[in-house]
């Protein structure tokens, strides 16, 4: 059973996928450091949005392909979704704040 408030797409009624989600991937190698950077986003998260972090999910790829301005210098690309809750505030905030966490990983 969901809990009232999970993540549903109000058009077609399917469950989401996390209710907030982060999807991130990057170029560069995150070690045994990743899990750590995965747990301090979800935090990150779920205070920005103000939800459970028990909703938020997290998925991070390292070590892909990725090119940023014709150039594989590091760099990340994240999608962060939630039904109903993001706005310019606090998606400018989770942008800074995952930004800040990327720091450590070399990621401008």
């Amino acid at each position: 059973q969901l809990p009232a408030d999970k993540g549903i797409d109000p058009e077609t009624g399917e469950v989401c996928a996390g209710d907030p989600s982060l999807v991130l991937n990057t170029n560069v190698g995150m070690g045994i450091k990743k899990r750590e950077f995965m747990k301090a986003a979800s935090k990150v998260i779920a205070s920005a949005l103000g939800k459970p972090e028990s909703y938020v999910a997290v998925s991070v790829s390292d070590d892909q392909h990725i090119i940023w301005g014709g150039e594989d210098t590091p760099c990340a690309l994240g999608t962060l979704h939630s039904l109903g809750s993001i706005n310019l505030q606090n998606n400018g905030q989770v942008s800074a704040q995952i930004s800040k966490l990327l720091l450590e990983f070399g990621i401008p």
